[in-house]
């Protein structure tokens, strides 16, 4: 990852390798120990990561769209651990693939952990709230 990326960049980057399922450019955006947090579960470490991100539906493509990301409000110095923390505002979009239309969108609340330009740790959520409250805890 370059260097001179910023954390809005990485995130976009993230975001569409996984709605292209692209492994590849993928694992070049996560660092050692990664985690994803969604409703279903928790996976860890890059293989957990990228299996999860290569599932699919047969004629939808799910893509998440960054609309914005934002430091928590006491941010400021990177976290103990050096992992620098946002929140994205986002919105879960299905698109048909036949046709390209989207066929549903709803918005998503993202906790995002950036670790040297890679993603550390990215959380989905349905409330704000409860977003705010995973980067307080």
């Amino acid at each position: 990852m370059s260097s001179g990326a910023t954390p809005e960049e990485i995130v976009r980057l993230v975001l569409e390798a996984m709605a292209d399922r692209d492994g590849d450019r993928l694992r070049a955006l996560l660092a050692e120990g990664v985690t994803i947090r969604t409703q279903r579960g928790v996976r860890e470490g890059p293989d957990e990561v990228l299996a999860w991100a290569r599932k699919g539906y047969d004629h939808l493509d799910k893509r998440i769209v960054l609309e914005r990301l934002e430091p928590p409000a006491a941010a400021g110095e990177p976290a103990a651990d050096g992992d620098a923390w946002f929140l994205g505002i986002a919105r879960v979009e299905y698109v048909w693939r036949e046709t390209g239309e989207v066929g549903d969108t709803s918005p998503v609340f993202l906790v995002v952990g950036l670790r040297d330009g890679l993603l550390a740790r990215f959380e989905l959520h349905e409330a704000v709230e409860d977003a705010r409250a995973a980067l307080d805890g």
